[in-house]
């Protein structure tokens, strides 16, 4: 679609509901990603110029909420530290964007290579101190998980056999009670 013209006479994408939303994201985008050091890591903590703000009441737009902060000192810089959300924060005074940052998610946490069996069997081991049941790709892996559960699934079946034996048992003593009763 952003191959051609936003004109209705080329195609209907201009009135369709997802354009304006994400040409918005778009330009956020662009606009963050030209000046350097508008972009973060979740946690860091956001620096923001407040020097030139006439009232001490900012709006930050954080990803699913907005926050108010009061800022009633002399600084000239404002930390900003509830970065714990990935997305876009937008900083207002008087309904004014003065600031603008991104935070991304670390690259770090967030491999996506296939872990090596012998490493995952490691882990495991350490984890569950070898009480697991690692199932491979190629195995039949609904006939492995009936019998991994056909042990506990054995539990209700013996609590109520259990149950029944105490209440015939309960049911023998006293009648062997009545009886010895009667036997004076």
């Amino acid at each position: 679609f952003f191959n051609t013209a936003f004109v209705l006479d080329w195609n209907n994408f201009a009135i369709k509901g997802i354009f304006a939303p994400l040409i918005s994201k778009i330009i956020y985008y662009l606009a963050s990603s030209n000046s350097n050091g508008n972009s973060y890591l979740t946690g860091e903590s956001i620096n923001i110029d407040v020097s030139k703000l006439i009232y001490p009441i900012i709006d930050v737009n954080l990803p699913g909420r907005i926050e108010k902060l009061n800022l009633q000192n002399e600084k000239s810089t404002y930390n900003y530290y509830n970065t714990f959300i990935n997305g876009s924060y937008k900083f207002f005074s008087n309904n004014n964007l003065f600031s603008f940052a991104s935070v991304n998610i670390n690259s770090k946490e967030s491999n996506l290579l296939k872990i090596e069996r012998d490493s995952l069997t490691q882990i495991l081991n350490e984890i569950f101190d070898e009480n697991y049941l690692l199932i491979l790709p190629n195995s039949n892996y609904l006939e492995t998980i009936k019998e991994a559960k056909f042990g506990t699934e054995l539990w209700k079946p013996f609590l109520i056999i259990a149950f029944i034996i105490a209440l015939f048992e309960m049911f023998i003593a006293r009648s062997t009670k009545k009886d010895i009763s009667h036997l004076n």
